[in-house]
């Protein structure tokens, strides 16, 4: 996608020209299975677009609209396709896992342009949506920097009293860091041969 080489690159006007042609080309009312996660993905670059210009009431009305988009969508019950599958006419659920991906990155972004607009409140329960996705979804986060933030996450609710959701979240944090270090303690150790 040419908005996303723009969006690398630091062309930030060229990007939002791209991506507002990808969404007018893009119909919102009838998202089928294979335009629905590149409908996502364009709301999702225009969010965080709008973000980074620090518009945040604008970006956040991209990121609402992302939000109910995969809503509607998941509730119709149709096996969202990825570009490879129109191409290849298999499914594989490559799609859902895209769909998926791009959904707890709308989650991700929310909690962020909320937190941004001082709703501390809906900031928190938006990153606490990011967290419960990406251990629903098993992979593709890092397990060290989801335990900071369910850590994090954790302390602003016991500052609110809000003790047993905070216990939750530190206990998630502790059990997530305790699974990561058993992983790293199953790697052979190879220092060991080196040295000889």
């Amino acid at each position: 996608m040419v908005a996303n080489v723009d969006s690398e690159v630091e062309e930030p006007a060229s990007a939002e020209k791209n991506l507002n042609k990808a969404l007018s080309l893009l119909d919102f009312e009838s998202c089928d299975s294979l335009s629905v996660t590149g409908a996502l993905h364009v709301l999702n670059q225009l969010g965080l677009l709008w973000s980074m210009r620090e518009d945040h009431e604008r970006a956040l009305g991209y990121l609402q609209k992302a939000e109910n988009l995969y809503g509607s969508f998941v509730s119709s019950n149709v096996e969202p396709l990825d570009t490879k599958s129109f191409f290849t006419g298999s499914t594989d659920g490559s799609g859902q896992n895209e769909l998926e991906l791009l959904y707890t990155h709308t989650l991700y972004f929310l909690a962020q342009v909320f937190k941004a607009l001082k709703m501390n409140e809906k900031a928190a329960l938006y990153c606490h949506a990011t967290l419960k996705k990406q251990l629903e979804r098993g992979r593709d986060y890092n397990k060290i920097e989801w335990a900071i933030n369910a850590a994090t996450l954790s302390q602003y609710l016991a500052e609110r009293y809000a003790f047993k959701e905070a216990r939750h979240h530190l206990a998630a944090a502790e059990y997530v860091m305790q699974a990561e270090r058993a992983a790293f303690q199953d790697i052979p150790d190879d220092s060991d041969e080196h040295a000889k």
